[in-house]
Order: C-alpha cells, then sequence, then structure tokens
C-alpha cells in the first residue's frame, strides 16, 4: 500500500455510487457548454455543489469529507474515484500544459451511461455551472476561500481537519422576527393587534418555517 492509499483509508471514506454519478454529472453538463473541466476544478465544483445544497436546506449532494487541504477544500477519495472512474472507462482524463501551469483535463467518454442523480441536484448542477463553469481553477479556488467552512478553518489556522460545512446552512433570523412585531405592537392600538394575535401570528410563521428547520436538524445529527 502507498503512501497517498494508507492517508487516503485512514481519514477519507471511499466514494458511494451517489457521489460519483454526480461527478459524472457535471463533466456531462460541462461537456455540453463546451467548458474545460480539470481536476482541480472539479473538485472545487464539487464542493460549491455540496454548500448550495446545505444552503438551500436540503442534504449535501455528495457524500466527500472535505478537508481544507492544499489549495482549499479536498478530499483524497475524489483522485482515487477519478481514478477508478478512468479504468472504468466513463472519464477520460489528458495531461495538458498551459504557459504558467499544467493539469489534468477530464472529460465524459462518450456513449458513457451512468446513473443520473435526482433532478433536484441536476438543477442544482445546472446552476452551479452557469455560475462557476467559466470561471479559470485559480478564481474558483479565491472563491472557495471566502466560503463559511473554509473561512471558520482559516480563523482556526488548522489544515486537514474536516470542515464544517452546517456554517453553509440557512438561519433563522429570529430577533429579526421579534423586532418586527415589537414594531408593529409599539404602531398599532393594543385593541387592536393584542397579545393573543401576535402569538397567532408567530405561530404561522414558525409552522411556514418548520420544514427549514427540520432539514437544517437532520444537518445537525448528520
Amino acid at each position: 500500500m502507498t503512501f497517498a492509499e494508507m492517508h487516503h483509508s485512514a481519514e477519507d471514506s471511499p466514494l458511494d455510487q451517489k457521489t460519483t454519478s454526480v461527478m459524472l454529472a457535471i463533466l456531462d453538463a460541462a461537456s455540453k457548454d463546451k467548458l474545460l473541466i480539470t481536476a482541480t476544478k472539479l473538485v472545487k465544483l464539487l464542493y460549491l455543489l455540496d454548500l448550495k445544497q446545505i444552503a438551500s436546506g436540503s442534504q449535501p449532494a455528495t457524500a466527500i469529507e472535505w478537508r481544507w487541504r492544499h489549495y482549499g477544500p479536498y478530499s483524497d477519495a475524489i483522485y482515487f474515484a477519478e481514478q477508478k472512474l478512468c479504468r472504468e472507462g466513463y472519464i477520460h482524463s489528458e495531461d495538458r500544459q498551459w504557459s504558467s501551469s499544467r493539469g489534468r483535463v477530464l472529460t465524459l467518454v462518450g456513449g458513457a451511461k451512468y446513473v443520473s442523480p435526482e433532478p433536484d441536484i441536476i438543477a442544482r448542477i445546472d446552476e452551479v455551472i452557469r455560475e462557476f463553469g467559466t470561471l479559470t481553477p485559480t478564481q474558483i479556488k479565491e472563491h472557495t476561500y471566502k466560503t463559511a467552512p473554509m473561512l471558520a478553518a482559516q480563523r482556526a489556522g488548522e489544515r486537514e481537519v474536516l470542515l464544517d460545512m452546517r456554517l453553509a446552512r440557512p438561519k433563522l433570523n429570529v430577533s429579526r422576527v421579534a423586532a418586527r412585531y415589537a414594531a408593529r405592537r409599539a404602531a398599532t392600538n393594543k385593541e387592536a393587534y393584542n397579545d393573543a394575535e401576535a402569538q397567532s401570528e408567530l405561530l404561522r410563521v414558525v409552522s411556514a418555517t418548520a420544514g427549514t428547520r427540520h432539514r437544517a436538524n437532520k444537518l445537525l445529527d448528520a
């Protein structure tokens, strides 16, 4: 077993079929827009996809255990999954040299059949490709360093630790809701807007946000 394989098995769990399907779907979507996707860029797109999923109150699109490693969020498991997909004939990898850098360009092999992710994940992939697909790997890397999990890791100054992806989840701004009710009560007659009515309206707001809070709690328990 090589050092890289030992490091992988000790810290990063192998990726499941759902995650490798997401990798293939990203390459598929990029090919339709004739976008160049390097191995580095694919990693960052996967990370941003997970963030967008969590920010929407949903589960992450992948099972990747993200760490601050090398040049931003990373997992060795992605590299091993990429190599496996190449061996199985799903991905073609080509080393490229540019004026100031080099990298592996990844493309989906023509005619390759794979299990497509759920429709909501496909829609999110399209969103990520539209927003970040034309950026260079360096530009995407700089963007990832400004995301909440990476900012927290940088403040702690600790590499290799798992990134706290929960920091991307939506937050219920209770103070803003309370301030709104306080202002309304101050501006209206107490007889016209009594405590019972205020409580009833607050309960309606809490009920309306129940789904988001339930999804956020599932992320906390994950």
